[in-house]
């Protein structure tokens, strides 16, 4: 059964479920009329036409004002609970960030503006408000060919 096992399963995850089987069941290829095509990105079906949609992110050093530009189809939008503040601020906050990373502008990690826009507009957007958020942000450290990842700490909202 969906609840058997060792995998946290809660509401996300049931109606991420609930969206693959509507997908499964109302999918039909955009190229090929008897809807043969394995390839998802050649399918559409209701769950992809209503809840998908795409966010631009851009990612800005502070120092040099260079950018790189990243493209994320999505079918959910991410905000973190803080005390007093709306769905409209949270959404707004989760829409820029910072965080430290490398750059060809310098030997160390410098700061980067994170932002992202809705590129796409999905028909109804599904907006997933996390238990937890985050205290500190997400640190790629580039030293020559290696990248080492410190993960974020997180507390409970």
């Amino acid at each position: 059964s969906f609840y058997d096992g060792t995998v946290q399963r809660d509401v996300y995850e049931c109606f991420q479920g609930i969206l693959k089987i509507l997908h499964e069941g109302t999918r039909h290829s955009l190229l090929d009329q008897d809807g043969d095509v394995d390839d998802d990105e050649f399918v559409t079906s209701i769950t992809k036409s209503k809840f998908s949609f795409v966010l631009k992110k851009t990612l800005t050093c502070n120092s040099c004002d260079k950018s790189s530009v990243f493209f994320i189809p999505t079918s959910d939008f991410h905000i973190y609970p803080s005390n007093l503040r709306n769905i409209e601020s949270l959404m707004a906050d989760a829409l820029k960030s910072s965080l430290q990373k490398g750059c060809n502008c310098s030997d160390e990690n410098v700061c980067h503006l994170e932002t992202l826009e809705f590129e796409d507009y999905p028909s109804i957007l599904f907006i997933v408000v996390n238990r937890y958020s985050f205290i500190k942000h997400i640190v790629l450290f580039y030293h020559r060919n290696y990248y080492l990842t410190y993960l974020s700490i997180f507390h409970s909202a």
